[in-house]
């Protein structure tokens, strides 16, 4: 009986733990996502083997993928490391032969000791890829062109940075350092029956079906529209991301652009309103300006002048003395604000004259009012 994945919390926990991991709530939510549709990927614990020699222990998925290859269903080996940056840094991943089975030479997506390589993998993004992404990818991927053929006799082995026992009946009793048995059962939204015989022997009709004698026209029909079925697929994923990736930068700027419009509006609005007030302020400039101009023009009356005279008199010399310095006083207070006002315009004046002048009538106008405020004491005792 086949085995399924369960992944328990607690265990999974465990393992994420073993593992300096960032992120680890990620890692652990990616890794619960994949197991609800890809159950023949097994977690544990495995070390990495760098070019440099030094090793990193990370969580490694091991188990198989199905593919769909000539209107037959085969699971490829396959073992993804989880790094320690994930997702800001992408898995690495490995296609596992067994004894029997060598990687395709040349193969554009596998190199010769099986690390897998990829548009996906080269274009990682952290906020939209994932493991079982990735894994449906890959599914499409080597579904157009396998990574494994039947080894022919007398070859090389390609030695591995990341040795794995497998067993040589392929891909039904697949195993590693964790023996569990692996279920070809692969559930995506898209409900496909994939087939659990997956032998070396059957795997062979994949490197013999180059041979197009006795293939009628509508085998190679069937054929050609499968890959490029998986070709407008793989296409289509890319596609997307593009699309995604343009679409976001369209709403960052359509989200500027109103920004940028109410503020322009904004400042419109300000500007209107300062015009307004502007103009209110030179309007009340004029009215000062007319009334200080009809009160320097306007000549008292005579006939006023005598009536003042007439019922106005002082009542002692200190009186006399109290009118008169009361209305120099106003004299010069009214001559020093004309010539403010004229230093102050778009005339041009003399400064130093403007401040001789202003000192003289300033001082003047200081010592009567101290004489006025002296003359008003004497009176009122």
């Amino acid at each position: 009986m086949t085995n399924h994945l369960v992944i328990n919390n607690n265990s999974l926990d465990h393992l994420i733990n073993q593992v300096k991991y960032e992120n680890k709530k990620i890692v652990k939510d990616h890794l619960i996502q994949l197991s609800l549709y890809i159950k023949t990927l097994i977690p544990k614990i495995g070390k990495l083997i760098h070019n440099d020699g030094s090793e990193s222990t990370l969580i490694l998925l091991t188990g198989t993928i199905p593919i769909n290859y000539e209107k037959n269903q085969y699971n490829i080996p396959i073992e993804i490391f989880i790094t320690e940056y994930y997702p800001q840094t992408p898995p690495v991943v490995y296609v596992r032969p067994t004894a029997d089975m060598i990687v395709k030479p040349q193969h554009p997506n596998a190199y010769a000791d099986g690390l897998i390589h990829l548009p996906y993998l080269d274009d990682w993004q952290p906020n939209r890829h994932n493991l079982l992404d990735l894994c449906k990818t890959l599914s499409v991927t080597f579904s157009s062109i396998p990574p494994l053929f039947q080894r022919p006799p007398n070859t090389y082995i390609y030695p591995t940075s990341n040795p794995v026992n497998y067993s040589s009946n392929y891909p039904t009793n697949y195993q590693s350092n964790n023996p569990t048995n692996y279920s070809s059962n692969y559930q995506t939204n898209n409900p496909t029956n994939y087939s659990t015989n997956y032998s070396s022997t059957s795997y062979k009709q994949i490197i013999t079906s180059g041979s197009t004698s006795g293939v009628n026209k509508q085998d190679l029909i069937n054929e050609l529209t499968n890959k490029i079925q998986n070709k407008l697929q793989s296409y289509y994923y890319s596609l997307r991301t593009q699309i995604d990736k343009e679409f976001n930068v369209e709403v960052e700027l359509t989200t500027a652009t109103a920004t940028m419009n109410d503020d322009i509006k904004q400042l419109i609005d300000y500007k209107e309103k300062l015009e307004i007030s502007l103009l209110d302020i030179k309007t009340k400039f004029n009215e000062i300006d007319n009334w200080i101009d009809s009160q320097v023009d306007n000549k008292i009356d005579s006939k006023i002048d005598e009536q003042i005279d007439k019922y106005i008199k002082p009542f002692d010399d200190l009186t006399n003395q109290l009118n008169y310095l009361t209305s120099r006083i106003q004299v010069l207070d009214e001559a020093i604000y004309l010539l403010t006002r004229v230093a102050s315009s778009d005339r041009q004046v003399d400064i130093n004259s403007y401040i001789k002048e202003t000192r003289k009538l300033s001082r003047e106008l200081f010592l009567n009012q101290m004489l006025v405020n002296k003359i008003t004491l004497l009176v009122s005792k």
